[in-house]
């Protein structure tokens, strides 16, 4: 491929290279990445970015003042695992160009090239580039998807020169050549490390490595189409918040693989039609997250307009009947079966969770189960409590105790699977049922055994749930254990959502 070009070239190139990217893809830029903000909430934030502030987005939204210029990017403002990795990722940006859309004002261009070149200030291109403080490889091909789909749009102010743009496309270069030396083998950190590879490759064709980056990120991508995603759809982490996330990655690049056959990106739409399947069985009634393991669930309230619209347009553009999928749906390969009464705002839904492991964004809660009725979650997952270690809410909320299962001593479950989810029904009922064998264990649980597991205790949980549809739900348990000298004490917390909850002594009943 030709790279022989004027200086003049440069940032037109880059800038129609981008867009036809986002025009086959079919989505704005960096929609995948950060937080959409709410209507009117851009402009807003894009001020306080100009002023120096950065939001930090965990569950709520906290402004840290940073400045635009000598910025610590190792994040040491917050001590919090996630502020490093949201600074060095460039999600500010995003508000900053909807700003600049809107309004044309030269601060947010400025704000924009400040920040830019502040980080490679901190981080100068040089043989042997490496990760600094606060970086790791997710980080790096999030940040550069969100440099290349959003920098060009401030590409009509003086700002963003060509001299600029050399030096941001070489520090590309030495960050993706380390890249491509460090590839996870696994997860979504290698989907998204290939997907940095294949958009940098594309937006910036001039560059002599761009081929190179291109081809890697196609063959790894196709690689975790086949290797990643289950036989039944669910994505092999097994819980829909990163579902989701990797379902929107591979329809983007089915999308890509249709206008640009030539890169040789092999997905399926008969696959992506079972993420769909397995993302759609994930909403709670309301339109919220099921909030299993590492995901986030809304307990209540008004289901939004749209909640279905991605299955359905992904149905559409692929010739498939726009309808929704059986009301029952059993994912016998993630291990998860959803049940609900009709797609109808109002329904009743429970899921039942014997999930085969999927690492670290798994949670101990073989087992579980959750139901949501009457317009609002009743027993709940508690979803992601925190990713910091230094929070004792984190090891808490990955738990066999913070879940609707049973435990022996409050100890924890183990990393592994539990048997093959079995279901059967009949009219009028619906039966699941599991059996958890792994035994429970005193260590305690983040990411992984961080201390070791302990010495524990051998023990089999077996659950069967019987759903009378309309009318009740039995859960039936039996446990089988070692002989122990000291009998453990056996507990199954019921976690019920945040409401009214009424006790009637005399019946032991609530």
């Amino acid at each position: 491929m030709a790279r022989n070009r004027r200086p003049a070239d440069l940032r037109e190139g880059i800038l129609r290279r981008r867009d036809e990217y986002l025009e086959n893809i079919g989505e704005p830029p960096a929609a995948q990445y950060g937080k959409v903000t709410k209507k009117g909430e851009a402009q807003k934030l894009a001020d306080e970015i100009v002023s120096g502030c950065l939001p930090f987005r965990f569950f709520d939204v906290k402004l840290m003042q940073v400045g635009r210029r000598g910025i610590d990017w190792s994040g040491k403002h917050l001590a919090h695992q996630e502020w490093p990795a949201q600074l060095n990722r460039f999600f500010h940006l995003a508000p900053l160009a909807a700003a600049w859309k809107a309004t044309r004002r030269a601060c947010y261009a400025g704000a924009a090239r400040d920040y830019a070149e502040d980080w490679l200030r901190a981080h100068p291109s040089r043989p042997g580039w490496t990760l600094a403080d606060g970086d790791n490889t997710l980080t790096l091909s999030i940040r550069l998807q969100m440099w290349w789909s959003l920098l060009p749009s401030f590409f009509d102010h003086p700002a963003f020169d060509d001299a600029l743009l050399e030096r941001l496309a070489e520090s590309t270069a030495c960050q993706l050549g380390f890249l491509k030396d460090n590839l996870s083998p696994e997860g979504n950190w290698r989907i998204a490390q290939a997907e940095s590879m294949l958009v940098c490759g594309l937006i910036l064709g001039h560059r002599p490595e761009a081929d190179a980056w291109r081809a890697l990120g196609v063959k790894v991508l196709n690689d975790a189409f086949h290797r990643q995603v289950l036989p039944d759809g669910a994505h092999i982490e097994r819980n829909c918040g990163y579902h989701s996330w990797m379902t929107r990655v591979f329809e983007r690049y089915w999308k890509l693989g249709r206008q640009m056959p030539g890169l040789g990106l092999a997905m399926k739409p008969d696959v992506i039609a079972r993420m769909h399947d397995y993302a759609l069985a994930n909403q709670r009634p309301n339109g919220s997250s099921s909030g299993l393991h590492d995901s986030t669930g809304v307990n209540a309230g008004p289901r939004a307009a749209g909640w279905d619209r991605s299955y359905l347009s992904f149905r559409k553009a692929a010739g498939l009947p726009e309808s929704h999928p059986p009301v029952r749906q059993v994912f016998p390969d993630a291990g998860q079966a959803f049940l609900r009464s009709s797609w109808g705002e109002k329904a009743d839904w429970l899921s039942f969770d014997a999930t085969c492991w999927g690492g670290g964004h798994c949670h101990l809660s073989r087992n579980a189960v959750q139901l949501f009725a009457g317009g609002r979650a009743l027993v709940v997952d508690p979803g992601i409590l925190n990713y910091d270690a230094r929070d004792p809410m984190m090891y808490y909320g990955r738990s066999t105790r913070s879940h609707s299962t049973v435990n022996l001593n409050g100890w924890n479950q183990a990393m592994t699977d539990p048997g093959r989810l079995q279901y059967s029904c009949a009219p009028g009922y619906e039966c699941v049922a599991s059996a958890y064998g792994g035994g429970y264990w005193p260590g305690r649980y983040q990411w992984y055994f961080d201390q070791g597991c302990g010495s524990g205790i051998w023990a089999e949980h077996f659950r069967l749930l019987l759903w009378i549809c309309g009318r009740a739900i039995v859960v039936i348990d039996a446990v089988t254990r070692n002989a122990e000298p000291a009998a453990p004490f056996l507990e199954c917390n019921w976690q019920l959502a945040p409401g009214m909850v009424e006790l009637d002594a005399p019946s032991g009943r609530a």
